[in-house]
């Protein structure tokens, strides 16, 4: 076991990263994002087969779900669970802090 901190070796550079926390076996996935003031995905939007939990730990972010289409502002500690197929998108990030999020993707069992 190690202890580990969300907010270490967070570095200006691309507009998103990925960093996988918990993954492989069973159906979760846990991963940091750091926006750093961009939209996601850069062309096009998210439409996934899973359900997942976004938590903004740190920044802003506005976030658009189409179909029915809704906009939500999201400030740190916000947290929404995206159904599976709910087409969505990031429209914009905070740069300074960066967009910090927690998400979990919960993919049915094969």
């Amino acid at each position: 076991m190690r202890v580990r901190n969300l907010f270490r070796d967070i570095a200006a550079g691309p507009d998103e990263t990925i960093d996988a926390l918990l993954s492989g076996r069973g159906n979760v996935t846990v991963e940091r994002i750091v926006s750093h003031g961009g939209r996601a995905p850069a062309e096009g939007v998210f439409e996934q087969d899973w359900t997942e939990l976004v938590v903004l730990v740190q920044g802003e972010a506005r976030l658009v779900a189409l179909e029915p289409d809704e906009t939500f502002a999201l400030k740190s500690g916000d947290w929404l669970k995206i159904p599976p197929k709910r087409r969505h998108y990031v429209a914009s990030t905070s740069r300074e802090p960066p967009a910090v999020w927690l998400a979990v993707h919960l993919k049915p069992a094969p």
